[in-house]
């Protein structure tokens, strides 16, 4: 039995997950369709109403002449379905979603893997193979592959947006949304020293306000001690409802398998799988270098094209309006 892609009209749906991307097999795919059919309706999705409300959300995105945006069904789609279906909320967050690319230069800068391949050979994150029975993907992000005196707290984090975006063109993922488990194991006073509050800001702006993503939990396992001063450091910038989605479970690993099945952890997390390596999916973000490089060229026009613009060497002239600043606070998150 198929994933129920085949409802979707033909061009609105970003990139199906293989089994074998994805892990399902016989035994699960039942399960994990009930998953996906239970996703669409919560997040109010139906096929009498999926073109109106792209139609609708594209003749917002002409309100706003400074940026160029994507347009294309697959994109949309995963801010309608992160929205609920809700066409100005949806239209917000794609705005958001350019203002942090513009502002947060020391992260989006240079957005492409091909140039942070170091990072990902680093395995500081791994996407778990397969997905948990309400069809979500889980990633484990691991502070003991974070070597403070190689890497920076953006190049970590950079390496992450770069992961979520990609699992972002997996409908599942769009609408059954993610789990990540945080572990803390070796979390020192070195790294504490490098984690500074106006990245903590930037992270929380970009997961809670700008990307498509509907964070489900995060599970935060062998915490130290220390790791008590960088909570109180991002809790203050956490929605209500993101703080409530938080798990604290040390070395209690029955805890975790209580959310998350051992089956698909590994063996260090008291799972039953062994140390495995994220090599597929680093593959697969390089191979995808071009793709972000595209990605890359939406938004906000850079200083010097608004120059050209403005010199009217450009025949395709577009004057360029204020920023309509940051829609919303650090406190919004959606289901």
């Amino acid at each position: 039995m198929a994933l129920p892609f085949a409802f979707l009209p033909s061009g609105l749906h970003g990139k199906k997950s293989s089994r074998r991307d994805s892990g399902i097999s016989d035994d699960d795919d039942v399960e994990l369709t009930e998953a996906f059919e239970k996703g669409l309706r919560e997040i109010n999705e139906n096929s009498e109403t999926r073109n109106l409300k792209l139609e609708e959300l594209r003749n917002l995105l002409k309100s706003r002449p400074d940026i160029r945006f994507r347009s294309d069904d697959a994109f949309l789609l995963r801010f309608l379905r992160n929205k609920k279906f809700d066409v100005e909320r949806s239209f917000n967050k794609i705005v958001r979603y350019y203002e942090v690319r513009r502002d947060y230069t020391d992260i989006f800068g240079t957005f492409e893997p091909m140039q942070h391949k170091y990072v990902f050979d680093a395995e500081m994150e791994m996407v778990c193979p397969g997905r948990d029975k309400e069809g979500r993907r889980v990633v484990i992000a691991r502070n003991s592959r974070w070597d403070p005196d190689r890497y920076e707290v953006a190049d970590g984090f950079r390496g992450s947006l770069m992961m979520i975006e990609k699992l972002l063109e997996e409908e599942e993922t769009q609408v059954n949304g993610m789990v990540f488990v945080a572990d803390f194991e070796a979390f020192s006073m070195k790294h504490m020293t490098m984690v500074k509050p106006s990245m903590m800001k930037k992270m929380t702006d970009i997961y809670e306000n700008a990307l498509p993503l509907r964070i489900r939990a995060v599970h935060f396992v062998r915490q130290p001690a220390l790791f008590q001063k960088l909570f109180n450091l991002v809790k203050g910038l956490l929605s209500s409802k993101l703080t409530s989605r938080l798990h604290f479970h040390g070395e209690e690993y029955g805890s975790l398998h209580q959310f998350i099945p051992s089956s698909m952890l590994p063996a260090d997390l008291g799972g039953q799988l062994p140390e495995f390596s994220n090599k597929e999916w680093r593959d697969k973000l390089l191979a995808s270098n071009e793709e972000f490089k595209e990605n890359n060229k939406y938004g906000f026009p850079l200083k010097n094209e608004t120059m050209l613009r403005h010199s009217g060497t450009n025949d395709n002239h577009v004057e360029c309006l204020p920023s309509a600043g940051i829609a919303g606070t650090f406190k919004k998150i959606d289901d």
